[in-house]
């Protein structure tokens, strides 16, 4: 019988599902060839993302078991209090002032020219500079602890909670701080594409953090003892992770005041500026729509933006992919190797749009009855809301790969004057039009700016970084580094 074209299609997609699942593989490719460093990238990249979809998967099970675990130990109030302290983690990550992403951005640089000399110049300028942010945060908050009165920031009237709020705080920047220059060897392990590597250990922490939590509560040692465990001990794995690294896995990386030097240190300040101005855009993006839609709606509609932001979480797996590229392209475009950079960056957009559409269209369809009756959260967004969720998800996965590459090199700085902008005026419109038009005004405003500035400027820079493919035939790129 004659293979029919739908067929042929088909048999052609299986082709190609069999071909990626062959890359997830422990044991590396032969980067002597062109065709091996392809595979190659893409097998980091693929164990990078399921090994951090891993470490997700985890931390979400913990959550089930630790939430109902500490509320019933610590009362509604000390809940509270406990809550809003994890909730400072997404914006103390902003406190190494993008250093930690420089330090990857340099590291596959580097690695990618084949300078060694400059990828150890990098890790130990940027160890001791995370070293000097550390202490000055530490000083700063020594400074003003004593002059903050913490149980009125955090609104808590028992006598508990008045005496747990100050050192509770403490206890979470003291730990964090700890653990800021140790963040390095996470980024390195990045930068060298070793994310497996660095998810399993990330994973060893949380799961640390998650026994810690079990021994204070049946000990009964407060939200103090709470708060050390939770955010300590992944901190302390964090330092094991960076003492076998150094000493085991690359001892000749291991952070050398002389291999330290200033100009280094000004590099890494300079990308790491421009990436912490793209993570403040990003979470402006992200994260300030709840506080809009509290001032000027209602809390009762911000809890309903909360649980559909929950609900469209699926159509974003494809994240953890895109986010696992960033090395990848940085290595490409280092070795002049343009084609790949070109046809992976296709690649992740098709997938991960098709992705998002295949999981979010059903949303779409039935999102009233999985609001109001499956997740019984008493109310029926409509239509036009959901669907600007899902424009609201492809629309971050576009943004998300394209920013993947353009990162790095000259791009890096030329796309923050555009993704300022775009997040400028999102903000602008969503306060324009919360009042009126409520959540569905807000998720569109930010729809609309983002696809109308950000999205057309970054496809035309990541046109602009791959036109010359000719190029890479030219100089071939070096090999991986193993």
């Amino acid at each position: 019988m004659k293979a029919t074209p739908q067929a042929g299609r088909v048999q052609a997609w299986c082709a190609r599902l069999r071909a990626a699942w062959a890359l997830v593989r422990l044991r590396p490719f032969d980067v002597a060839t062109p065709k091996g460093q392809s595979q190659e990238r893409y097998r980091r990249a693929a164990l990078t993302a399921l090994a951090a979809l891993a470490s997700k998967g985890l931390t979400m099970l913990t959550l089930l078991v630790s939430v109902p675990l500490t509320m019933g130990y610590l009362g509604a109030e000390r809940f509270g209090l406990w809550m809003a302290i994890s909730a400072l983690v997404a914006f103390m990550n902003l406190l190494d002032f993008g250093v930690g992403n420089g330090l990857l951005n340099r590291v596959v640089e580097a690695n990618g020219r084949g300078d060694p000399d400059s990828v150890r110049a990098a890790v130990s300028s940027g160890f001791f500079l995370l070293c000097t942010l550390a202490a000055g945060l530490l000083v700063v908050f020594g400074l003003v602890y004593p002059l903050l009165p913490w149980p009125t920031l955090f609104n808590v009237r028992s006598a508990t909670a008045i005496a747990e709020a100050g050192p509770a705080v403490a206890a979470f920047v003291v730990t964090f701080a700890l653990g800021l220059p140790f963040s390095a060897v996470s980024r390195v392990q990045l930068g060298f594409q070793e994310g497996l590597s660095s998810n399993l250990w990330q994973i060893g922490g949380n799961l640390a953090g998650f026994v810690g939590l079990l021994v204070v509560v049946a000990r009964q040692d407060g939200l103090v003892g709470l708060v050390m465990a939770v955010t300590g001990l992944p901190v302390l794995v964090q330092v094991v992770n960076g003492a076998h690294y150094f000493w085991r896995v690359r001892p000749e990386l291991r952070p050398r005041w002389r291999a330290s030097n200033a100009a280094e240190g000004r590099r890494l300040a300079q990308v790491g500026g421009a990436l912490f101005l793209l993570q403040v855009f990003a979470l402006a993006w992200n994260y300030l729509d709840v506080f809009v839609i509290t001032h000027a709606v209602s809390l009762e509609a911000a809890g309903q933006y909360a649980v559909l932001l929950r609900m469209f979480a699926v159509t974003m797996a494809a994240q953890f992919f895109i986010t696992a590229l960033w090395p990848a392209y940085g290595d490409a475009l280092a070795r002049r190797d343009l084609a790949w950079a070109r046809r992976t960056l296709n690649r992740a957009l098709l997938g991960s749009f098709s992705l998002c559409v295949l999981a979010g269209v059903p949303l779409v369809l039935w999102g009233d009855w999985v609001a109001a009756d499956l997740l019984r959260a008493g109310f029926h967004p409509g239509k036009p809301l959901l669907l600007g969720f899902l424009c609201l998800s492809a629309l971050m996965l576009v943004c998300g790969n394209l920013s993947m590459l353009l990162v790095h090199g000259e791009f890096l700085r030329r796309q923050v004057w555009f993704y300022g902008l775009a997040a400028g005026v999102a903000l602008a419109l969503k306060l324009a039009v919360a009042g009126t038009h409520g959540i569905t005004g807000v998720v569109w405003a930010g729809n609309l700016a983002f696809g109308f500035i950000y999205t057309p400027f970054a496809w035309s820079l990541a046109r602009e970084a791959m036109t010359d493919v000719a190029q890479s035939a030219s100089a071939p790129p070096s090999a991986i580094s193993p």
